[in-house]
C-alpha cells in the first residue's frame, strides 16, 4: 500500500510540475516594463539588438549582444529575409539563448524606427518556436530615464552555449509568397495588412531598389508608426490599438498576413497584434521586394485596397 501511495504522490507531483510549467508559459507577457524585467533578475535571457559599438557604449547589465543584422540575409536576390532555421538555431545556441528560459529583447527606443528591429527579432524567435518571448517596453531609453543600472565596455562572458532544438511552430508566424498569392485567389481566407507609410502603400513615394511601386491588391494599410507613443517609443495601450487593428471586418478570428518592403515595418504590426493576444498572425518577410520582382504578380497604386 505504501508503494501505491508513493506512486500516486509521485504522479501528483509530476502533474503539478507540468501545470506549473504550462501556467508559466501562458502567463509570461509579450511586453515587459523595466520594473517587471528587474523582478526576473537572472531567470531569463536578455538580448540587445543594437550594434556592437552601441552595446559596448551602454547596455543593460546581463544582456547579450545579438544585432538585428543577424536576423536578415539576402536570399534569391531578395534582401532582408530570415536566415535558414538551422543557421539561426546555431547562432542562438552559440549565444546561450535557449528555449527553456524566457527571452526579452530590447533596443534604443529613441524613435519608432528603432523599435522595428526589436520587433523583427521578437517575430524571428517566435517563428523559430521559442515559447516565451517579450519586448522591453521603452527599451534602453526608458531604462536610463528611470535611472536604472547600466554597463559599458567589453561584454561580460557569454552564457554557456545552449542546445536549441528545432520545435514545431506554435502559430503560423512566417508567411511565404505562395501564402500571400492565395489571399488574392480567396482560397485561404487571410487578410493582408501593409505596414508601410501611406505614400509607400500608394506608390506616390518610390522606394529605392523596389522593382515596382505600390501595394499588393486588397491589402489594408496600417502604417507601423501608428502603434507607438512617445516618449521612449512605447507601444500604445490595448484600448488604442484595438480600434486601429480591428477595423474593416478584421476580427480576433481573422487570419492576418502583415508585410512591408522587407519584413521590418511589418514586424511592429505583427507584434502589436500579438500584444492583443492575436494568434493567427504571420509576417511575410519577402515583402514588396520579392512580390514586385515577380512580373506575373499584380501591384496596385490605388490609395485604397
Amino acid at each position: 500500500m505504501s508503494n501505491y501511495i508513493t506512486s500516486i504522490a509521485g504522479i501528483a507531483v509530476v502533474f503539478l510540475l507540468l501545470a506549473s510549467a504550462v501556467s508559466a508559459d501562458t502567463a509570461f507577457p509579450v511586453l515587459l516594463s523595466p520594473e517587471q524585467l528587474a523582478e526576473y533578475e537572472d531567470a531569463l535571457s536578455l538580448v540587445d539588438v543594437r550594434s556592437e559599438a552601441h552595446f559596448q557604449a551602454m547596455r543593460i547589465p546581463g544582456a547579450v549582444s545579438l544585432p538585428l543584422g543577424a536576423f536578415r540575409v539576402a536570399r534569391g536576390g531578395v534582401p532582408g529575409m530570415l536566415p535558414a532555421p538551422d543557421a539561426l538555431n546555431k547562432l542562438l545556441s552559440e549565444r546561450g539563448i535557449g528555449k527553456e528560459r524566457p527571452v526579452v529583447v530590447y533596443g534604443a527606443n529613441s524613435s519608432p524606427r528603432e523599435v522595428i528591429g526589436v520587433a523583427r527579432v521578437f517575430w524571428a524567435l517566435e517563428a523559430q518556436g521559442y515559447p516565451r518571448v517579450a519586448i522591453l517596453d521603452g527599451g534602453l531609453s526608458r531604462w536610463v530615464s528611470e535611472n536604472r543600472e547600466t554597463s559599458s565596455g567589453v561584454s561580460e562572458a557569454l552564457p554557456s552555449a545552449e542546445e536549441v532544438v528545432k520545435a514545431p511552430e506554435k502559430r503560423l508566424a512566417l508567411a511565404e509568397k505562395s501564402d500571400v498569392a492565395r489571399t488574392l485567389e480567396a482560397t485561404n481566407g487571410a487578410v493582408l495588412v501593409d505596414a508601410r507609410p501611406a505614400d509607400h502603400y500608394s506608390g506616390a513615394a518610390p522606394v529605392r531598389g523596389l522593382p515596382r511601386a505600390g501595394h499588393i491588391p486588397g491589402a489594408r494599410n496600417i502604417p507601423y508608426s501608428e502603434v507607438f507613443t512617445m516618449p521612449h517609443a512605447m507601444f500604445k495601450a490595448a484600448s488604442e490599438l484595438e480600434p486601429l487593428l480591428y477595423a474593416d471586418d478584421i476580427t480576433r478570428d481573422t487570419e492576418i498576413i502583415v508585410y512591408c518592403n522587407s519584413g521590418l515595418f511589418s514586424s511592429a504590426i505583427y507584434f502589436a497584434y500579438r500584444l492583443l493576444g492575436h494568434e493567427r498572425i504571420a509576417n511575410y518577410d519577402g515583402g514588396m521586394f520579392e512580390w514586385a520582382a515577380d512580373e506575373a504578380l499584380p501591384v496596385s497604386t490605388s490609395a485604397a485596397p
